[in-house]
């Protein structure tokens, strides 16, 4: 494939036949061999370069006379170039005459599309095709559709669409038609029989894997959806198949051709027609609900009820005039999609930015919610408390994490983030034993993505994070009794403390904040903060 738009370029100098070949620069591929480079009286100069080509008039030779700026280059048609092994090639230059310096550089013509290309990626590998060790890492099949061999050397892959170049490849060529496997095992290494493991792990719900040449332009690029153990997602051999397809354990290939049997093309999430968003009281969403094939089932929810196979089966249109979080997933025969959420708002007006959580409410119980329930040794039957703080025996108190849908709306009101992540409960005393708790949220890779990108804290120049906490103010949060909105404290069992922590004649529940930005300039690290209103399932 030709593209005259890319260009690869690196120099050479030549000063006359009585002085040294000069060497200027040596950028990326084409790249000069330059203990090849020869010089004799009367016979011009001969040098080599090596390039993922296999015809001498995909380059060209130009030259450019004198100490110019900028320089003047012109087609030098006296020069040749032939190949002289497999990704070698030869430039013979004629004698130069006179003693003005000499410049050359050869362009190299060609698009990076295409050369190589990402045939099968399985991305929840528990039992196939184990690495010399037995051990069982996700893998990338690359394949050589040209009709010759491919040095291997440079090119990179990566699961960061941000950083197109991450690991790269060793020295190593992949000949006409021939499949390579790479476990993304994040080992970095070169094992046993010379298989080659990454400085990455692959997402199981979820991954975008770029190829990348040397140069860093992008030669394949695949967006691998969430895939069942043992599931690959791979390119069919029959172009009526579709671009790609998933395969079950035992229609897998790797490292050799894909076959023809498969589970069919990946099943996208439902697409929703009005996006999340606020709305006046009294205003109206009719929201409709859209799957790819047409002839999969949705399944939805909009109590904040993560969706299974028992969920309402979607008929639409749905109105909506109330808070609430819409949950989908399309079903076809035994696959599943990703599920999608959008929040919808009304009535509602903050000037602070807004997370919108989803998750079984039940989580929340006050008497066993799974996360923050007092549980049967707090509470007795007639709902007696058992214990007093930090009530050491509840729920709170175990080492629990649940799966919540998560958006995160900025003070525009826009959806900036938008995806799964872990819930657990954060922090000690100040936080199980109070009725509002602290909670972190851990993005992971069994959730569809291990980082939350975006920059949440605008003061601060982070934009991916692993993880962050939603805190109640530690002990600064012993005042909530007096909010209205909050459940008494009393609920727990007597009053043993209060505290006294003011701003506008009011309690703060930003002592710790207030704390951290005091010694910001100290050169500590300090914890970035940020009110922030919540709402769990739109409540």
């Amino acid at each position: 494939m030709k593209d005259s738009s890319h260009w690869k370029l690196w120099w050479v100098a030549l000063l006359s036949a009585v002085f040294p070949v000069w060497l200027l620069a040596q950028p990326l591929p084409p790249t000069i061999l330059r203990e090849s480079i020869q010089s004799s009286a009367g016979k011009g100069f001969v040098f080599e370069f090596t390039a993922n080509s296999d015809d001498p008039k995909d380059h060209r030779v130009q030259v450019a006379a004198g100490w110019q700026t900028p320089m003047v280059w012109s087609l030098d048609s006296t020069a040749t170039v032939n190949e002289s092994a497999l990704g070698r090639f030869q430039v013979r230059i004629p004698e130069p005459a006179g003693t003005t310096p000499l410049f050359y550089r050869i362009l190299t013509e060609g698009s990076a599309a295409g050369l190589l290309q990402i045939t099968e990626v399985m991305s929840d590998n528990a039992a196939v095709f184990p690495d010399a060790a037995g051990a069982f890492w996700d893998w990338i099949e690359i394949s050589n559709p040209q009709d010759r061999a491919i040095a291997l050397a440079g090119f990179a892959l990566s699961e960061d669409p941000l950083r197109p170049v991450r690991w790269r490849f060793p020295e190593r060529w992949i000949q006409p038609g021939q499949s390579l496997v790479v476990y993304a095992s994040d080992l970095d290494r070169i094992g046993p029989g010379n298989e080659l493991h990454t400085d990455f792990r692959l997402d199981a719900a979820g991954e975008t894997l770029t190829l990348s040449d040397a140069e860093g332009r992008v030669v394949d690029q695949v967006v691998v959806p969430r895939l069942g153990p043992n599931e690959s997602l791979g390119r069919p051999p029959n172009p009526e198949a579709g671009e790609w397809t998933v395969y079950s354990k035992s229609q897998v290939t790797p490292g050799a051709p894909n076959g023809v049997v498969s589970l069919g093309p990946p099943l996208p999430p439902p697409v929703f027609s009005v996006d999340s968003g606020f709305y006046a009281a009294g205003a109206e969403v009719v929201l409709n609900l859209q799957a790819s094939p047409t002839n999969a089932l949705i399944r939805y929810t909009t109590n904040g009820d993560p969706v299974t196979v028992v969920s309402p089966t979607w008929t639409g249109p749905l109105r909506i005039q109330r808070s609430q979080v819409v949950r989908a997933k399309a079903y076809l025969e035994a696959r599943s999609s990703a599920e999608s959420l959008r929040s919808y708002f009304f009535g509602i007006s903050h000037d602070l930015p807004v997370i919108s959580l989803a998750a079984a409410a039940s989580n929340f119980d006050f008497k066993n919610g799974y996360l923050i329930g007092m549980g049967t040794g707090v509470l007795s039957t007639s709902g007696q408390v058992l214990q007093s703080y930090p009530y050491s025996g509840s729920n709170a108190w175990k080492d629990r994490e649940i799966e919540v849908g998560f958006e995160f709306f900025d003070t525009d009101r826009q959806s900036k983030v938008r995806q799964k992540v872990g819930m657990s409960v954060y922090g000690g005393w100040g936080s199980r034993g109070y009725p509002q708790k602290s909670y972190a949220l851990s993005a992971r890779a069994k959730y569809g993505d291990g980082n939350l990108a975006y920059r949440f804290f605008p003061d601060r120049p982070m934009d991916q994070f692993e993880a962050l906490v939603l805190r109640n103010s530690g002990n600064d949060n012993q005042s909530t009794h007096q909010t209205a909105v909050r459940s008494p404290i009393t609920q727990f069992g007597p009053v043993t403390s209060y505290g006294s922590y003011f701003v506008n004649g009011q309690f703060t529940l930003m002592r710790d904040a207030m704390m951290e930005r005091l010694i910001a300039d100290t050169g500590l690290d300090t914890q970035a903060y940020r009110p922030t209103v919540v709402y769990l399932n739109g409540d």
